[in-house]
């Protein structure tokens, strides 16, 4: 008779967040976790971990993965992190570079699924729309000054390297 394998734990994640492009390295630690056949990272499948021993697994985060949970699966069964795994947004460029009050810019950059919200010069957007997890368009709004654009996410706030000009 086969004794059953007691199901893995998570007790800790670590870091708890990195960039949407992937390639962060989380250490998971927890029991059970020798035999882990399979990691999700925010229910995307990583393709890439390796098992350090019972009580650690060392995981490469993929780069279609969105802020959640981690799940671990081995033969015993599945564990999810208490813990939340967060990605963190980028701002790669946006268009147009300068426009007035009602504008439209479409804003590109990664991990922008989650966004709750979009500055043009530290002047919050009434109006923005998330497009996808690479593009959100926002409206210039009322009070906009000349300076960075920053979008935040549940992982964090991005600011783009180079200015949005508020023109008259």
């Amino acid at each position: 008779m086969q004794t059953a394998l007691p199901p893995p734990t998570i007790t800790g994640l670590s870091p708890t967040s990195g960039p949407a492009a992937g390639g962060t390295v989380v250490t998971i630690t927890g029991t059970g976790l020798t035999q882990t056949t399979k990691v999700t990272v925010g229910g995307v499948k990583a393709t890439t971990f390796t098992v350090k021993s019972d009580t650690s697994v060392q995981v490469t985060i993929p780069s279609a993965c969105k802020t959640g949970k981690i799940t671990v699966t081995t033969n015993g069964g599945a564990a999810t992190s208490s813990s939340t795994f967060y990605v963190t947004p980028t701002i790669t460029s946006f268009t147009p570079t300068s426009g007035k009050v009602g504008t439209s810019v479409v804003i590109t950059g990664t991990g922008l699924t989650q966004t709750t919200k979009v500055t043009f010069g530290a002047v919050a957007a009434i109006t923005f729309t998330v497009k996808s997890d690479t593009q959100v368009t926002a409206t210039v709004p009322t009070g906009a000054m000349t300076g960075k654009i920053a979008i935040t996410t549940t992982g964090g706030t991005a600011t783009s390297s180079v200015t949005f000009t508020v023109t008259p």
